[in-house]
């Protein structure tokens, strides 16, 4: 099966883009706590570590995702931003993944010191009126682009954590285990225990039992 490439990034340096970051989210169909966007820049120096190695996170084992997590922070630069279900449930969900993904867009230029990336691949086909950055949205892109790929995997572990923190604070709910998807273990604690403080109100799963 093939995995991420290079071929994108490379592309839009051809065109004279100096840095190209990759952004992707976590915990968007959730039904508790904060959505995720990262952003990923890949340095020329870390491409040979990452190239046939790093793939979406969807397909990896989570021995493997926390692998290639580590190496990824190690290798590359990065940058986490989170938007929270109080304002989930306020400008809804699509809205506040446009948030968080214009955040980690506007973060990303402190890590690149004070030098803004000149093009965001940002993996859906979402398109955004407040982009700080020109960027370009790619369908399936974490199963394309390497930095997409690396953006992915980052998110989804760091969204982990903070599920498995949250999971001590409520442990009635599981959250170390189905990381607030809406699973029959999670459905189930909701309908026995009622929603707690970090769940979205406004889904269908939780709404129903305020």
């Amino acid at each position: 099966m093939l995995k991420p490439t290079f071929d994108l990034e490379h592309a839009l340096h051809e065109e004279g883009c100096s840095f190209v970051i990759g952004i992707d989210e976590s915990g968007r169909g959730t039904l508790a706590a904060s959505v995720f966007a990262v952003s990923v820049y890949v340095p020329p120096e870390a491409v040979k570590y990452l190239v046939g190695v790093v793939d979406d996170s969807k397909k990896l084992s989570a021995k493997k995702r926390n692998e290639l997590n580590r190496l990824i922070r190690q290798t590359c630069l990065y940058q986490i931003a989170s938007v929270n279900h109080e304002t989930i449930d306020r400008i809804n969900i699509l809205n506040a993944t446009k948030l968080a993904i214009v955040n980690t867009m506007d973060y990303s230029s402190s890590i690149f010191e004070g030098f803004t990336p000149c093009h965001a691949l940002i993996d859906g086909n979402m398109s955004f009126t407040d982009a700080p950055i020109f960027y370009t949205s790619v369908v399936k892109g974490d199963c394309k682009s390497v930095s997409v790929a690396c953006a992915s995997v980052v998110a989804k572990e760091a969204r982990d954590g903070y599920m498995c923190k949250l999971a001590e604070k409520y442990p009635e709910y599981g959250f170390e285990i189905h990381k607030g998807y809406a699973t029959k273990m999670h459905r189930d604690a909701i309908k026995k225990y009622g929603p707690c403080p970090v769940h979205r109100k406004t889904f269908r799963g939780v709404k129903e039992y305020l």
